[in-house]
């Protein structure tokens, strides 16, 4: 058996992230200061007690500041679901499994990544320092190790200079206290987990029934509802791996018509714009941890409960044919002053392109 085997069969022996973590020895630890008492396992459990009151009050917070906007829950139960989502993506991991360091930092982030909500929903990634600073700090003081969780948690989604592109401004690789961690990879895994933990656990369903949820809201809390299924799966002809997901729609909410942001959609509307984006987090998050895990596609099943057909809905979300995007060829200032000057490529202010391109 190899090293790589024997740690992820560990892992699935612990069958959780947390337990695995709580066996690690202090030695598999950076030693920042040789009198902590606290392990880094305690320290991780201490800072999840520490964040439990703001995590029961993130979608108060967001309702207070957005006014109409009932969030589904962004709360301690949904970082559970992340854990869990993160563990069945390391389990599959083929090589390149996280170090016990790059758990710790990779489950800190989780506990933190959601928490700016409680400030409102715009930028809310941006928020998670301001929010849960003085929790972390008596916990974690070194700062260097605060720069990296905070980093992790905050590429989990948003926008950096009007772009989507969070995972990029991360290190690949980088050395912290003499270990070598991998920024982007762990935020990758993180981002692409929170991605895969939506479920009925989400919504409040009461509330629903008792019409107390927003119009622009409702439609959220419908679809975590119908998402009753989301996991790993293997391919049985090629035995690639694949995340499946599955909805189930009743038969009084398959025709209802929400309106979100001046939108009118079906929840079947809504869990095509949903699994769409869970495909381009798929492709984007591949290119930071897919030579460790390869995650070929995405399928998705959707039960309707009806009287006329169609009944059930499949499709699967992959790449196919010739890429349709254009590629960028990104130049300095100086060398793209200089190709144009000379009149030795075709250059606007976009970059490269040829007319018949």
């Amino acid at each position: 058996m190899s090293k790589h085997d024997a740690r992820v069969n560990g892992l699935k022996n612990c069958g959780s992230l947390e337990a695995w973590m709580k066996k690690q020895r202090r030695p598999a630890f950076p030693d920042i200061s040789p009198d902590e008492k606290k392990t880094y396992a305690i320290k991780y459990f201490d800072l999840k007690d520490a964040l439990l009151p703001l995590h029961k009050v993130v979608g108060l917070g967001a309702t207070i500041k957005d006014h109409n906007v009932h969030l589904n829950r962004h709360d301690e139960r949904h970082v559970e679901k992340v854990i869990e989502r993160v563990y069945e993506l390391l389990i599959n991991f083929s090589s390149g499994l996280p170090s016990a360091f790059e758990v710790f930092l990779l489950l800190c982030a989780v506990q933190l990544h959601d928490i700016g909500n409680i400030t409102g929903r715009r930028e809310h990634e941006k928020k998670i320092k301001e929010v849960t600073y003085d929790e972390l700090k008596p916990i974690i003081p070194d700062t260097l190790t605060q720069k990296y969780i905070y980093d992790i948690a905050g590429a989990h989604g948003g926008s950096v200079d009007g772009g989507k592109d969070t995972l990029s401004r991360l290190q690949q690789h980088v050395t912290v206290h003499n270990q070598l961690i991998r920024p982007a990879l762990l935020a990758a895994v993180l981002r692409f987990a929170d991605e895969l933990a939506d479920g009925p656990y989400r919504a409040y369903r009461k509330l629903i029934d008792l019409d107390l949820i927003s119009e622009e809201s409702r439609i959220h809390h419908c679809y975590s509802t119908a998402c009753h299924t989301t996991h790993i799966c293997q391919n049985e002809i090629n035995n690639t791996l694949f995340p499946e997901l599955i909805y189930h729609i009743d038969k009084d909410v398959v025709g209802k018509r929400f309106n979100v942001e001046g939108d009118d959609r079906t929840l079947i509307d809504e869990i095509f714009s949903r699994t769409a984006k869970a495909e381009r987090e798929r492709r984007y998050c591949m290119r930071y941890f897919g030579h460790h895990l390869a995650l070929r596609e995405i399928r998705v099943k959707i039960d309707i409960e009806s009287d006329t057909p169609p009944r059930g809905i499949s499709y699967t979300l992959k790449e196919e044919g010739y890429p349709a995007d254009e590629v960028d060829i990104k130049l300095s200032e100086t060398v793209s002053d200089i190709l144009r000057s000379n009149g030795w490529a075709k250059l606007d202010e976009k970059g490269w392109k040829l007319q018949n391109e």
